[in-house]
Order: C-alpha cells, then structure tokens, then sequence
C-alpha cells in the first residue's frame, strides 16, 4: 500500500491528515532518503549535510507556521515520526563522538546502571526487580574483545542517533514556545 502509484487512501493524505513530509517506510536511510510530501515523491535537497531530522525538524516548523499565519486560533495536530529508532543506525560524527566508550562496559553493566538510576530518580518503584537478561542476548562476558568493540561501536552509534533526535524535536518545541503554543499541545 506503499507504493507510488497507490491506492493513496492508506498513505497519510488517505487517514485525516490535511498535508504529509517524510517516508512511508518504518525505516528510511538518514542520509539519502525517499521523502514524500502529501503523495508525491520528491527529490532529496542537495545538501552535503543533509540530515533527515534535521530536515523533518526544519518542515514541521515551516508548517506550524503556516498554520499559524493561515488561522492562528485553530487547533492543529501534528505528528512528527522520525523513524529514529529503527535502523539504519544514523548519526552525524560530531554526536557519535559525544559517545565514544560510553557503552564499553556492556550491556549487562548498562542494564543495571540505567535501573539503578531509574529508582534513584524516582523513574521506578524503589522494589522493582531488575529483569532478566533475555535469552537470546549473550552474556558480556562471553563475547570477544571483537565482538564487544562492535557491539559497543553499535550502541554508541543508536545513543548519538536518540540524542540527535531530541535535539532536533527541541527545536520544534522552541518554535512552539516563541508561539507561546508550547503549553496549548500534548
């Protein structure tokens, strides 16, 4: 139902939603991908830099202004979907090297780590049991060294793509504020 050529009425434009920037796809390449606006494809900018959130970031903002200079009272909804957490994995160098050797303690240690600071900050009930480790996820410990260098390498990658993220819906939510719309949304 993905498809250019249709049926549109399961695209986004098809489902309520007046106007659409982004990907269809639950997955998009950072760097270079097939965006689509309302239902038609367009192309890439060509910028050297060029970042996906930084560009759904930039449209989502445009279009809060849009709407607001078209019919400041009306109510709007937006939904801003990044595609973040799926792979690939993308992030600009400068915030993957905000996380080099943050994970190289494994994952193990980091489970125990993020659930300790959970309870401490109130997150979680102070008696909540840390959960097993999955199955299907090997022991730290029992890796190689090589294996564990990729395997932190992957986690540094995904962190720097999440932080990236947030940084970029942040900016949504300045605009929002300079609006003074930050307190009028969910």
């Amino acid at each position: 139902q993905a498809s250019p050529a249709g049926p549109y009425n399961q695209w986004p434009a098809g489902q309520g939603f007046d106007h659409f920037y982004g990907f269809l796809a639950a997955d998009a390449d950072n760097w270079n991908p097939i965006l689509i606006r309302d239902t038609a494809p367009i192309a890439k900018p060509e910028d050297p830099d060029y970042h996906l959130n930084d560009d759904l970031a930039d449209r989502a903002i445009a279009m809060i202004g849009e709407r607001d200079a078209a019919s400041p009272a009306a109510p709007f909804f937006m939904y801003w979907a990044t595609g973040t957490a799926h792979a690939p994995h993308h992030a600009p160098q400068a915030w993957i090297d905000r996380y080099k050797g943050k994970f190289d303690m494994g994952w193990d240690e980091m489970r125990i780590r993020t659930w300790r600071k959970q309870i401490a900050m109130g997150m979680i009930p102070a008696d909540t049991k840390l959960t097993p480790r999955p199955e299907q996820l090997p022991a730290w410990d029992s890796l190689t060294p090589n294996q564990k260098k990729f395997h932190a390498r992957q986690m540094e990658v995904a962190a720097a793509q999440l932080a990236y993220q947030d940084e970029q819906f942040g900016r949504i939510r300045n605009e929002l504020e300079r609006m003074g719309e930050a307190d009028n949304t969910l």
